[in-house]
């Protein structure tokens, strides 16, 4: 049974944990088409982006996002291989066809958006190590105390990360940092990463 944009009623689900469930005994998950919409937690939806092309690489999936429009949000996205990051206001017929140009095969990306969100950001293991516990909502004094660093080499790592994560503040940084992620499981590794 379809509804009124073609798509399989009973393949609704309302929670990341649920969606995991139904691909993991999914016959072929690489057959999948996953949308996630725009109010699920940005943290989970991106950790929950990266294991499914872990999981299942051919499986395609489209982001309906608020911070559609939000030229890094963006551009995370495309870098978390997701087929198509649409506006969460867009009219249902717009939506309905980027799905059906998505279900034919279709990544709905430039192949500049690509090549800037693949540009790496290399944050080096000091800034990692500030970067997390910036995460963890440390004060700058406090920072450099767990650290044994000065509060001023913290806020001169911290400005590179702002700078390299192109964020404006804190929130951001470590906004970006998950999304892309840099404080997920193995970020270390994954961090200092050139691809």
């Amino acid at each position: 049974m379809l509804d009124d944009v073609g798509l399989p009623i009973e393949a609704r689900i309302n929670s990341i944990a649920t969606c995991i469930e139904k691909i993991g005994k999914t016959a072929d998950p690489n057959d999948a088409l996953v949308i996630c919409g725009p109010h699920l937690n940005e943290r989970q939806l991106f950790d929950f982006l990266r294991w499914l092309h872990r999981n299942a690489q051919h499986a395609r999936s489209i982001l309906i996002a608020t911070q559609a429009a939000d030229p890094d949000f963006y551009l995370d996205a495309a870098f978390n291989h997701v087929s198509a990051c649409l506006a969460y206001d867009l009219e249902c017929e717009r939506i309905a066809q980027a799905v059906q140009e998505v279900l034919n095969g279709r990544v709905l990306f430039s192949a500049q958006d690509f090549e800037r969100a693949f540009q790496p950001i290399i944050i080096t293991p000091a800034e990692q190590r500030v970067l997390q516990l910036m995460a963890e909502d440390l004060s700058y004094p406090e920072i450099a105390a767990r650290l044994f660093l000065s509060a001023n080499t913290v806020r001169r790592h911290a400005e590179r990360i702002l700078a390299k994560l192109n964020a404006h503040n804190r929130v951001a940084a470590v906004a970006r940092a998950h999304r892309r992620g840099f404080l997920s499981q193995g970020a270390l590794v994954h961090s200092t990463k050139k691809s």
